[in-house]
């Protein structure tokens, strides 16, 4: 994910210079390898985050050690899909 987060951030400074204008097919390019790691990033994440939450829902009830462990990786997940939505944002801007 930092690596992700470094190269969406790297891609501003590309956008604003000069060198865009002479190779704007490279910018794209970039643009979509970067969208394309977040995608895959979120999507895992969030599959996670949900089966991990099945498993949350259905022992809250019980008093088994490994609930904590369960609530708190599921809540790990939920705050990956929260930090990649927000790289997204970065990247394309609000509403996309």
């Amino acid at each position: 994910m930092a690596h992700s987060a470094q190269e969406s951030g790297g891609l501003e400074p590309s956008v604003t210079s000069w060198e865009t204008l002479e190779d704007p097919e490279g910018i794209v390019e970039d643009f979509f390898e970067v969208w394309l790691q977040l995608l895959a990033i979120r999507t895992v994440a969030a599959q996670t985050n949900a089966t991990y939450g099945r498993i949350a829902a259905a022992t809250k009830d019980s008093k088994h050690p490994a609930r904590a462990s369960v609530i708190d990786v599921e809540d790990q997940y939920r705050r990956i899909t929260t930090l990649v939505d927000g790289q997204r944002e970065f990247l394309y801007g609000p509403g996309s």
